[in-house]
């Protein structure tokens, strides 16, 4: 099934007025700033975004960031209600793709060689780049203290 752009804005609306997410948080606003950003038309914009680039088992992705986001009771991009404690990530709005839900990602924090296996459930249009990804609270603290908010990262599928 194909939805129209205008469908997808009117439920992302709608969705995050019936669940009381702040208009800053919800993906109205995260389309917005992207498309603000990037330049690009919506629908261009979106079929980007959308769009599965694959990265093949075994290829470390360098030069990115993790941070951390709270799930609150939240469906990530792949449909599923995660709690804090679940190991899993956003992947970069760039990278996502419905292919890529429930795929293993391996994190290593380079500065102290603690790593973490994470699953692909949401994408993240709030990553700094397209080899940062947004742990759930629990793969952070397996890498770094969540006082330190964001930490360099290397990470490969697995």
């Amino acid at each position: 099934m194909k939805l129209s752009i205008a469908a997808v804005i009117a439920f992302a609306a709608t969705s995050a007025l019936a669940l009381s997410i702040p208009y800053k948080q919800s993906a109205v606003y995260a389309r917005e700033m992207y498309e603000r950003d990037s330049g690009e038309g919506a629908l261009e914009s979106f079929e980007k975004r959308t769009r599965v680039k694959h990265d093949p088992a075994g290829q470390v992705n360098t030069g990115g960031y993790a941070t951390y986001f709270y799930q609150k009771g939240n469906p990530g991009a792949c449909g599923t209600v995660h709690s804090d404690d679940d190991l899993i990530a956003a992947i970069d709005s760039t990278r996502y793709g419905s292919a890529l839900c429930g795929k293993q990602v391996k994190i290593t924090n380079p500065s102290n060689g603690k790593s973490v296996v994470v699953k692909v459930a949401d994408n993240c249009p709030t990553c700094r780049n397209a080899d940062s990804i947004d742990l759930s609270v629990a793969a952070f603290k397996n890498i770094a203290d969540t006082s330190q908010g964001i930490v360099g990262i290397n990470w490969v599928f697995v």
